[in-house]
């Protein structure tokens, strides 16, 4: 998969989080495609759009805390829905709690990380997560 193709869905409600994630990647030069989603609801109704069309993203982002349909609740719908199982689903967010964590990893994510303070924080966080998903890992045929 080169850089300029993938597709990444981002949930997050905070506007410095969102606009600090996606400076990181272009500072990186990737060339992601980033399509935004503020709450649970609006990722899921992108989310059933995007089959319908047959143009899911290669990747979702979510934050944990998220106003209504939150983090943990899109990660059950994410396992309900075969086509979305398949997609690396990473939960970006304050947390460091273990009882988070934990409900996270049941849930079906990918992986659990807790969101960087800085742009530099950012750039390393950003540029591991294409690193290890994009560069390293195989992942199933689209």
């Amino acid at each position: 998969m080169t850089s300029g193709s993938i597709r990444m869905l981002v949930v997050d409600d905070n506007p410095l989080d969102i606009r600090a994630l996606i400076r990181a990647a272009k500072r990186l030069g990737l060339g992601h495609e980033f399509q935004v989603a503020t709450n649970g609801d609006e990722a899921i109704d992108l989310l059933r759009e995007w089959a319908d069309e047959q143009k899911l993203p290669d990747m979702m982002l979510f934050d944990l805390h998220l106003p209504g349909v939150d983090g943990l609740d899109l990660l059950v719908h994410r396992s309900s829905v075969p086509a979305l199982r398949e997609i690396p689903t990473v939960v970006l967010t304050t947390s460091s709690d273990d009882t988070d964590i934990r409900s996270v990893y049941e849930a079906g994510a990918s992986a659990f990380i807790t969101k960087p303070a800085d742009l530099d924080g950012w750039l390393d966080v950003i540029a591991k997560i294409d690193d290890f998903w994009f560069k390293t890992a195989t992942l199933p045929p689209r």
